[in-house]
């Protein structure tokens, strides 16, 4: 597939370019993979699997995309090109020791994320792990659908629905995390707040840009 355009008119082999930067996002997602005890992980909707830079060398990293940008990069034993809003098929990574699936701002545009995570459920296997980070549809930043909501989103739930589509799909939510983007002078104090009042808190509900979420998968 050398294009990759999707029904909302999203052509994602040139406008994902515009993402695959390090961001505070990424750099976030990075340490706290780092933290964690898998070395083997599949990056979904890794673009040019910029990710990878950030890991340990003797991390062993999988990606996939609905573009071709990582290719070359990680090799057809590391690498499927997937529009998975098109297929949930993900056993080309099954059967290859991958301990955890990363999705960075991705859930967002599935169309079915329930089978999507049991999909990933069955790649990792029982006791596996997930890290996801999912935008925060209850902040002020994401009031006015029109200017700030990408037009490619289809999937935008609040937090309980967050978890419990995890749960009906055999995760358990180990930790919860608020992010808050760049603010000038108020990041450092605004990361505090949300962080000391955590998920729940209607403040952090209102300024977190998103939320990151680590869940190990159980028995379905």
């Amino acid at each position: 597939m050398s294009t990759a355009t999707t029904p909302s008119g999203t052509n994602w082999q040139v406008e994902a370019l515009d993402y695959d930067r390090i961001h505070p996002r990424m750099q976030a997602m990075a340490g706290l993979i780092q933290a964690m005890p898998e070395r083997s992980l599949l990056d979904a909707g890794c673009s040019a699997g910029t990710l990878q830079g950030l890991l340990p060398e003797d991390y062993e990293y999988f990606g996939c995309d609905i573009t071709d940008h990582a290719a070359s990069r990680l090799g057809p034993a590391h690498f499927q090109q997937l529009d998975l809003n098109a297929t949930q098929d993900l056993s080309f990574f099954e059967n290859r020791g991958i301990q955890l699936i990363h999705m960075g701002g991705f859930l967002e545009y599935m169309g079915r994320p329930r089978e999507l995570l049991r999909s990933f459920h069955r790649v990792v296997g029982v006791g596996g792990r997930l890290i996801m980070s999912m935008t925060n549809f209850q902040c002020y930043r994401y009031r006015n659908v029109a200017r700030t909501h990408h037009r490619a989103w289809l999937f935008k739930p609040q937090v309980e629905e967050v978890r419990e589509t995890l749960a009906s799909q055999g995760w358990c939510v180990e930790r919860e995390i608020p992010f808050i983007g760049p603010l000038g002078w108020r990041t450092r104090l605004y990361r505090y707040l949300a962080e000391s009042r955590g998920v729940n808190h209607r403040w952090t509900r209102k300024h977190a840009w998103l939320f990151i979420t680590i869940a190990r998968a159980i028995e379905l």
